[in-house]
């Protein structure tokens, strides 16, 4: 005599339950995944953003507290009028020291021409290897901020007055003093505006 029949396995419903809440679980996962790795790309970029601002700002500071005002020559060899000024193409130009040599191995002294544009929405600093650059001299260019809509500047007194124009002659004078503070506002493809405050050591 046989015993009851015992068919162990799972009916179609069973099946398609198990499936329907695998495939819930599956898009659950996914999605957590996809934010995860949204988040990741976000960090990252706001890293490299943080980056880039702190290293541009190492640059323009150092740039500004080693201002030199002393007499140069144009590319022509004639002596400019003035040896710092807003005037021109470039949104300021001026000499600096403090140009690196390590170990004093080549014969140059330690100052540089620097100048500082606005260009297709970008924020550009050129430098030149001496204080009077000839004619087939060319600038070595850096990006300093990029995304742009427009920069300007602004100049203010050590009395946080503001100064209009600057121009400072070879001979600088009363009736043309170097400002105390240098302010870059710049404003970005969001419509967001961010001041970058210098003090300027002449």
């Amino acid at each position: 005599m046989k015993g009851p029949r015992n068919d162990a396995g799972f009916t179609l419903i069973e099946m398609l339950v198990s499936l329907f809440i695998f495939s819930l679980i599956s898009a659950g996962t996914m999605t957590v995944m996809s934010s995860s790795i949204a988040v990741r790309d976000r960090v990252n970029q706001g890293t490299e953003e943080l980056n880039k601002l702190q290293a541009a700002r190492a640059i323009m500071r150092t740039d500004f507290e080693r201002i030199s005002l002393r007499a140069r020559r144009d590319i022509l060899g004639s002596f400019e009028p003035y040896v710092l000024t807003t005037d021109g193409e470039s949104l300021i130009n001026f000499t600096r020291l403090g140009r690196e040599n390590p170990g004093g191995l080549e014969p140059r002294g330690d100052a540089e021409r620097v100048a500082y544009f606005f260009r297709e929405g970008k924020l550009i600093r050129q430098s030149w290897p001496t204080a009077n650059p000839d004619v087939s001299t060319q600038p070595r260019e850096i990006v300093l901020f990029d995304n742009l809509l427009s920069a300007r500047l602004e100049f203010l007194s050590e009395d946080l007055i503001p100064v209009t124009r600057l121009a400072v002659p070879v001979e600088a004078g009363d009736s043309f003093p170097l400002p105390g503070v240098i302010r870059f506002v710049l404003t970005d493809e969001r419509q967001s505006i961010s001041e970058h405050i210098f003090e300027l050591r002449g």
